[in-house]
C-alpha cells in the first residue's frame, strides 16, 4: 500500500509540476491570448449579437453622474433592476416579467419601489399573494433585444405573463449611445473580451487561454464589431409574432402595454403622429393576435385627477405616472382575468 500510495504521489507531483513548467513557458512566450471584461458603466457587450449590449449583474453605484449606469442602486442577479426570486416557482406563484426599454427599468426614479413594475406587484399580490414581478427593462432596448433577452433569461424562469413594455421608439435600431462606446474599446484593444461565462481560467492560466483560443469555442469570434453591424432597423412585427409562437409554445399569456409620449404634461393636443404610432402598433398586436393596452386615455384620467404630473421628460413618466401605469395595468390584468387563465 505505501509503494502504491508513494506512487501516485510522485505521479501526481511530476504532473503538477508539468503543468507549472508549461504555464511558465506559454506565459513567458506570450503567445496566448489575453482576456478583458469588456464594460462600461452597468453594461457589456452581449455574446447574442441581436441583444448588441446587456446589463452586468450585481452592479452597485452611488455615485452623482448617471452615465452608463441609469439608476443607483445594485443590479440584481440577472443584471436587471429589482427583485430576482431565486426560489422554485410552486403551484401558486404567478410569475410576471416585464420586458422593455428605460421607462420599464424606471430611469430617472431613484427609488425602485416607485417603478411601475414594482406597484403591478404590489396590486397584483392583492389578488394573487405569491405574485413575482421580475423587471427585464433595459435602456435602449428596442423589441428584437427585448424579445431576445426574454428568450436568453427570461423562458427559464417559467413565466405565466410576459409584459411588453412599449415605448413608440421600439421601432428604432439598438442604442447607439449606449452599444458604439463599447463596441470602440473592444476594436481599439489588441486583447480580447472575457467569454460570457467568466470562467476564471481564462484569468489565472496561460496555457487555458492558448487552448481556448485555438480549440474551443469562442462566443464572440463572429460578433459584429461596428454599429452598422447592429442597425436592425424596424423589428416590431417581426418580434411581437416570434413572441405570439414562444408563448403558445411555452405557455404563457402576453400583454402588450403601450406607453404614450410625455411632451404634454396634460396629453391634450397629443401631436398626430404619435397617434399614428399608436394605430400602427395596435394593428400589429392584432395581426399577432395579442391583447394591448394603451395608456394614452389610463394617462390622461390621472392627469385630470392628480395635481402631480405624469411626466418626467418627453420619453419618461415620473413617480406619478409610474403609478398610474402600475395601477392601470393591475386593473387591466385583474378585469380580463389574464393570470387566471394561465
Amino acid at each position: 500500500m505505501k509503494t502504491i500510495l508513494l506512487k501516485f504521489f510522485l505521479v501526481v507531483a511530476g504532473t503538477l509540476s508539468a503543468i507549472a513548467i508549461l504555464e511558465c513557458a506559454v506565459s513567458i512566450s506570450g503567445i496566448a491570448p489575453r482576456y478583458f471584461t469588456l464594460s462600461k458603466g452597468r453594461f457589456k457587450l452581449s455574446d447574442n449579437a441581436k441583444i448588441g449590449y446587456e446589463p452586468i449583474p450585481d452592479v452597485e453605484y452611488t455615485g452623482d453622474s448617471l452615465d452608463f449606469y441609469q439608476y443607483r442602486g445594485k443590479s440584481n442577479t440577472l443584471g436587471f433592476r429589482g427583485p430576482y426570486y431565486s426560489s422554485p416557482k410552486t403551484r401558486d406563484t404567478k410569475r410576471i416579467i416585464v420586458i422593455g426599454d428605460s421607462v420599464t427599468e424606471g430611469i430617472g426614479i431613484d427609488d425602485y419601489k416607485n417603478v411601475y413594475t414594482n406597484i403591478l406587484e404590489d396590486r397584483m399580490k392583492n389578488i394573487y399573494p405569491a405574485t413575482q414581478v421580475f423587471n427585464f427593462g433595459v435602456s435602449g432596448y428596442n423589441t428584437q433585444q427585448e424579445v431576445e433577452t426574454l428568450k436568453k433569461r427570461g423562458l427559464k424562469l417559467s413565466p405565466d405573463l410576459v409584459i411588453v413594455g412599449y415605448s413608440l421608439n421600439d421601432t428604432d435600431s439598438p442604442y447607439f449611445w449606449l452599444l458604439n462606446p463599447l463596441l470602440e474599446q473592444e476594436n481599439k484593444s489588441s486583447e480580447k473580451p472575457l467569454s460570457r461565462k467568466n470562467n476564471p481560467l481564462l484569468k489565472w492560466s496561460s496555457v487555458y487561454r492558448l487552448l481556448y483560443a485555438t480549440y474551443l469555442q469562442d462566443e464572440h469570434k463572429n460578433r459584429p464589431t461596428h454599429f452598422e453591424q447592429y442597425d436592425t432597423g424596424n423589428t416590431v412585427s417581426e418580434y411581437m409574432h416570434e413572441l405570439k409562437k414562444l408563448s403558445e409554445k411555452h405557455k404563457f399569456n402576453v400583454l402588450i402595454v403601450v406607453f404614450p409620449r410625455f411632451d404634454k404634461a396634460d396629453f391634450k393636443d397629443y401631436p398626430y403622429s404619435f397617434f399614428v404610432q399608436h394605430a400602427e402598433i395596435s394593428q400589429i398586436a392584432k395581426s399577432a393576435n395579442l391583447p394591448i393596452l394603451d395608456l394614452l386615455e389610463p394617462y390622461r384620467a390621472c392627469a385630470r385627477k392628480s395635481e402631480e404630473s405624469m411626466t418626467r421628460d418627453p420619453l419618461h413618466p415620473s413617480e406619478a405616472g409610474h403609478l398610474c401605469a402600475g395601477e392601470a395595468i393591475a386593473e387591466y390584468i385583474q378585469k380580463h382575468s389574464v393570470l387566471a387563465e394561465s
